[in-house]
């Protein structure tokens, strides 16, 4: 399992007569089952990959919170995939870029080796490493996570990703002339010094682009700022410029955007790079021919699209359509390409199905794509969720927006996380509006698909039962 971080669905490109943005992701994809309607679980990766390596949608994992907050770890308790098939008698082994995807966040669970270093290592180290496992005939589970795609977007220095303060890697100029004001170290006065520098026309869309798009620089700019700025006045001011900020900004929208969008562009190529090597590693690595191999991501990249950059707080297809490949020889369609909604949640029950493994006793949130894959079944109901701040009648609140969509429609509600109370409930026609900018009242659309009402209505009320309030009505009949 080759787990990308921060991958946009349209990375994957298959139209044949267009140059691909990752030519070795679409050779895989034609001796793959290309799953092109996948949703990701969830807007950022504390609480996606837990999702992907469980079955179960964040709610189910307990891991949900905001980049302020924290997200707590997979609990002990939660089954994941690797501890199903270590069960079986496989060999289990991760190979991971560490961050949210390490021991710390509970991930380790079931692997008989854990390794939160692929990115600094590379795919070959990893690979020999993992060659001489114990038992190299018995099965296994390989798990492959990376960070090329992520900000700050392009080659990433393997100095800066294995060292917090590497040698030789200075900081950006911009950001590192905003931290390095005298009293930048001291306080109060730090702060009032940041600030004012923060306010020089175009200072923080260039300290924006540094943090952003200068990935060698990133650990030196990250260093300079826990040291010169300890209120995280820079990273505060970050993170309301990409939140929409950047709207106002006098260079234009369109400028800041499209700056974005080539950078993350232009950053696919050593992501190629990186997994044209994987794919030769394990290609060296004399893997059975029945090995399944998979390419997914736990969610992708807004450039703007609902005024927003980068991704962790919102549900748009920017950020939850990513690209889902399976490849099974001889068990499902190599090069089909199939529709109908599904998502990575959905990869634990498949495997289950695929390697013969017995049926699950406890309830999961995915299902498995086999049935899907041969045609015999269409998409499904998929969970994502996301947390943040939002401004609600002049007060900040923290909430929570659950979504729930098919291929028609999406549902929406978010509700105050303190509270319980709703914030918001609307819905989108995904035929009439598929960039989801027309919120439209939930009774305005037909519900007529009792799995997709129940399944609105279990989520609704789990919310709400949190806090002793009233369920919800029904909607057509069919949410009671």
């Amino acid at each position: 399992m080759i787990i990308l971080d921060t991958l946009r669905a349209d990375t994957l490109d298959l139209d044949a007569t267009r140059p691909a943005p990752l030519p070795s992701l679409r050779a895989f994809s034609a001796r793959s089952t290309a799953f092109v309607d996948a949703i990701a679980p969830a807007a950022w990766t504390p609480q996606s990959l837990p999702s992907i390596l469980t079955g179960l949608t964040p709610p189910h994992t307990g891991c949900q919170g905001t980049p302020e907050s924290g997200v707590p770890a997979l609990p002990g308790g939660v089954t994941t995939l690797a501890e199903r098939l270590r069960a079986l008698g496989y060999v289990t082994a991760a190979f991971t870029g560490g961050g949210f995807v390490s021991a710390s966040q509970g991930l380790a669970q079931g692997f008989d080796t854990f390794v939160s270093s692929f990115d600094t290592l590379g795919p070959e180290a990893c690979l020999k490493t993992w060659s001489t496992r114990p038992a190299p005939a018995a099965p296994f589970l390989l798990l492959l996570h990376s960070y090329a795609p992520h900000d700050p977007y392009g080659e990433k220095d393997a100095r800066a990703l294995s060292s917090a303060a590497p040698p030789g890697l200075a900081a950006s100029p911009t950001i590192g002339r905003v931290l390095a004001l005298p009293g930048g170290a001291s306080g109060a006065a730090g702060t009032a010094d940041v600030e004012g520098a923060l306010r020089e026309p175009g200072v923080l869309r260039e300290c924006a682009f540094e943090w952003h798009f200068d990935a060698p620089a990133r650990p030196a700019n990250a260093l300079l700022e826990s040291l010169a700025d300890p209120t995280k006045v820079l990273r505060s001011a970050l993170r309301r410029f990409i939140d929409g900020g950047y709207l106002s900004d006098p260079r234009g929208r369109t400028d800041v955007e499209s700056r974005f969008r080539a950078a993350y562009r232009n950053g696919l190529a050593p992501v190629d790079a990186m997994l044209a090597r994987t794919f030769a590693a394990l290609d060296a690595a004399r893997l059975p021919r029945d090995t399944i191999v998979i390419v997914t991501s736990d969610h992708g990249e807004a450039f703007g699209e609902h005024g927003y950059l980068t991704h962790e707080r919102w549900l748009h297809d920017e950020i939850v359509r990513v690209p889902l490949l399976i490849r099974a020889p001889g068990r499902l369609p190599a090069g089909a390409v199939v529709r109908g909604t599904c998502g990575p949640v959905d990869l634990v029950p498949t495997l289950l199905e695929l390697v013969g493994a017995p049926p699950s006793v406890e309830e999961l949130d995915g299902r498995s794509l086999v049935a899907q894959a041969h045609g015999r079944e269409g998409g499904h109901p998929v969970v994502s969720t996301a947390d943040r701040f939002e401004s609600v009648g002049g007060r900040t609140l923290s909430v929570r927006e659950i979504s729930v969509r098919d291929e028609r429609r999406r549902w929406c509600y978010v509700y105050d996380l303190e509270t319980g109370e709703a914030v918001s409930e609307h819905a989108f026609d995904l035929l009439a509006d598929p960039t989801c900018s027309d919120p439209r009242p939930v009774g305005s659309l037909a519900w007529d698909e009792p799995e997709l009402c129940c399944l609105l209505s279990a989520c609704r009320d789990a919310a709400r039962e949190r806090f002793g309030l009233p369920l919800g009505g029904p909607i057509c009949g069919l949410l009671r």
